[in-house]
């Protein structure tokens, strides 16, 4: 899903920082367009909620080898 995001453009937010933005991909389909905020921050910490709580309910470290809907499947 984030890989199919990057492409958008785009802003990230982080507390006490100034807001990242992208301009998208370089195709140029987004050069003449006006910028329309798309702010990732709320979807990055959902998927970050989602790792964490995976985590914890199997005790899990290190690096998963699963896809998101696995995740949410055998939570």
């Amino acid at each position: 899903m984030i890989c199919r995001l990057h492409g958008l453009p785009h802003e990230l937010s982080r507390p006490g920082f100034n807001p990242v933005k992208g301009a998208g991909c370089d195709a140029g389909l987004f050069d003449d367009k006006t910028y329309i905020k798309f702010d990732r921050t709320p979807f990055y910490q959902q998927m970050a909620q989602i790792e964490m709580t995976f985590r914890q309910d199997l005790n899990k470290t290190g690096k998963i080898k699963k896809t998101v809907a696995q995740m949410l499947i055998s939570q």
